[in-house]
């Protein structure tokens, strides 16, 4: 069974149909297999909600930007990964490799402001320990199968993005020197 609006076209539930009977097949027989969708519709499906890099969330600055972007990306890998019911194993890696994105951009945050003269340089240091520490209370909780999906949604949507870069870090935007100015 499949809902229409998940298909690009009726074809679609034949092949889904027949990669499941293949995927029983090749497993042993005798046996049930689930094929939600298409290999290259990951994440694409109607109504599944992506972060969407915007301008508004730009600071100006060429490295901060790009790993503002890298994190909406990884991002979305994580949830539709999970959103798609892959495995907790595969979920892992891209949950690992959210976090190392996250702890790299706020150290390479942190060095980038220390070089202006943003006077609370203090302040974004403890949101991003703060941030840093629900990360690693979140892990815990995706290891003992605790972790909804609209928890991880709220948490990169909400706490990361909106709260953090689009409230916190246009805090020290003004400070930033622009690239013209570079040289």
């Amino acid at each position: 069974t499949c809902y229409a609006n998940e298909l690009e076209t009726p074809e679609s539930l034949v092949e889904l149909a027949d990669q499941a009977l293949y995927q029983a097949k090749h497993s042993g027989r005798n046996q049930t297999q689930i094929r939600l969708r298409q290999e290259d519709e990951v994440g694409k499906r109607p109504g599944f909600v992506r972060l969407l890099w915007n301008d508004m969330a730009e600071s100006g600055h060429p490295r901060l930007d790009e790993e503002h972007k890298a994190l909406f990306d990884q991002a979305n890998l994580l949830l539709s990964a999970i959103a798609d019911g892959q495995t907790k194993a595969e979920c892992r890696v891209l949950l690992d490799r959210t976090m190392e994105i996250i702890a790299g951009h706020f150290r390479d945050e942190i060095e980038l402001i220390a070089t202006t003269p943003f006077p609370d340089i203090d302040h974004h240091r403890r949101c991003h320990q703060a941030l840093l520490g629900k990360v690693v209370k979140m892990s815990e909780r995706f290891d003992h199968d605790e972790l909804s999906i609209s928890e991880l949604f709220g948490f990169l949507a909400h706490d990361v993005i909106v709260q953090h870069i689009m409230g916190e870090d246009r805090k020290f935007f003004p400070y930033l020197p622009t690239p013209d100015l570079e040289g």
